[in-house]
């Protein structure tokens, strides 16, 4: 996901190969420019789904709240409002809550008026009404439920897999094309399915490795005893992002985790339970200032379990191929996860035909693929036994994707986000291949596999630093 330990300058030959874009190559310091933090400056280009709303002098203005801002640097200059967001907040940041709660106020408001229902512009008049049925505690059974948020914090929303709703999927406030083109389209499937987009005043772009949602609601938090997290992307993404969970979800992490290398599930009795790289062990001894042994290795796991506020006998760790497990592992149904088909893969490239300026390259590309697999079947073998034995079923999918080792892949089916619309339709959201019989084929075979709708979204700068959808991204 992130730059690979070991691998280091092997990825432009790939790059060139398999990218049309090379050109949109960024540092992750530059991916996140900021302006100021006026909440009402409006930006370059607002979400289609953002509210708007009339100032005290009449102007109107883009509603553009982020998760993890200050408070004290929200600024609406609307008198209803600033009351709204008074009755909201809880602490000095924007926590996944307090937004929560402030955008089903804002949805309540926006439908007050018949004339202008669910129009996104709040009037004077549907913010004034808002605002004197919470002064007077006139809510409606209804209303309350809704911005008490009680769904988004259930344990079937919890696990990462299709039997899920996704209320809200977040990903990092950006001025950045690539990273603006990414949050629109999750906007639109959002639409769609029944989600919303929510932006994250975070100073990194890779959401998912900040912290780990847990199935009592509360978040875990890594905290860097060790100097892991500074050897890779630096401390201030991490710290930042603990400003946007409330004081009483946080769980301040010891055992040192990541969240591309846990993925959360529900097993096939129905009980919250984890899929966690074994790498995550041997990272934990080091937080833990622990050698690395029989009985230490065992205080280790008991540690992980108990941040993760999971049974132990509900955490399967498998060996890892990658950086991170989430590139090559996705759980689907309960109980269900989708492993890696290098073999079908490579037979599958082998039989179609590449665009022009993949051509001449195809054999390489292949033979490269063909080393990942030779040098990752015994892995593989294994994971798979540790699966099964753990009580899940698993499903192939063909993957086209190198490891790390062998720079970043622009081909990467497995890193996705899976969920449940309200309708009942199944979907999985991934990364978009340049190959586009590809993508159909990727799509077959997820269909096959129990869903009803796949997704591709345009992540191929984010392929090239090692890291795709769910990587960008965190679900509520």
């Amino acid at each position: 996901m992130l730059v690979n330990k070991v691998a280091k300058n092997l990825f432009l030959p790939l790059a060139v190969v398999f990218s049309t874009v090379a050109a949109t190559h960024y540092s992750k310091q530059e991916i996140n420019k900021k302006d100021n933090n006026d909440f009402m400056t409006e930006t370059l280009k607002p979400k289609s789904d953002a509210y708007s709303y009339y100032t005290n002098e009449g102007e109107l203005k883009v509603l553009e709240l982020q998760i993890g801002q200050k408070w004290k640097n929200v600024k609406t200059y609307n008198n209803s409002l600033d009351l709204i967001m008074n009755m909201t907040k809880d602490g000095d940041y924007v926590t996944d809550r307090d937004y929560i709660m402030f955008d089903q106020f804002m949805e309540i408001a926006d439908s007050y008026d018949k004339n202008t229902a669910k129009n996104r512009i709040l009037e004077d008049k549907e913010l004034k009404k808002l605002v004197k049925k919470l002064q007077k505690g006139k809510l409606s059974k209804e209303e309350t439920s809704k911005v008490q948020t009680p769904d988004i914090y259930e344990i079937d929303n919890w696990s990462e897999g299709l039997d899920r709703k996704i209320s809200y999927i977040k990903i990092t406030k950006s001025y950045e094309p690539t990273v603006l083109k990414v949050r629109d389209e999750l906007v639109k499937i959002g639409q769609e399915m029944g989600f919303k987009v929510a932006e994250a005043e975070i100073p990194g772009i890779w959401l998912e490795d900040y912290a780990i949602r847990r199935h009592d609601g509360k978040t875990y938090h890594p905290i860097n005893p060790a100097g892991i997290f500074v050897e890779q992307l630096g401390d201030e993404p991490v710290v930042e992002y603990r400003k946007t969970t409330a004081d009483y979800d946080k769980v301040m992490g010891k055992s040192y985790l990541e969240g591309g290398n846990v993925l959360n599930t529900i097993n096939a009795k129905g009980e919250p339970a984890a899929i966690v790289g074994k790498e995550a062990v041997y990272e934990a001894l080091t937080a833990m200032n622990l050698e690395k042994n029989k009985t230490n290795i065992a205080k280790a796991k008991l540690k992980i379990a108990e941040e993760l506020g999971l049974n132990p006998k509900n955490i399967t760790y498998i060996p890892q191929i990658d950086f991170h497990i989430d590139m090559y592992y996705r759980p689907l149904q309960n109980g269900v996860v989708a492993i890696p088909d290098f073999d079908t893969g490579i037979n599958i490239l082998k039989k179609i035909d590449l665009p022009d300026i993949m051509r001449n390259n195809k054999k390489e590309y292949i033979s490269r693929l063909e080393e990942v697999r030779d040098s990752v079947s015994t892995k593989l073998v294994k994971a798979e036994r540790i699966l099964v034995n753990a009580g899940y079923k698993t499903v192939k999918i063909p993957v086209f994707a190198h490891t790390s080792d062998y720079g970043p892949s622009t081909i990467n089916y497995m890193n996705g986000i899976c969920g449940t619309s309200p309708n009942g339709e199944k979907f999985y959201i991934t990364n978009k291949s340049e190959i586009d019989e590809l993508n159909k084929i990727a799509e077959k075979y997820f269909k096959e596999a129990g869903v009803d709708k796949v997704y591709f979204v345009s992540t191929l700068p984010f392929l090239l630093m090692y890291g795709g959808i769910d990587c960008l991204t965190q679900e509520m």
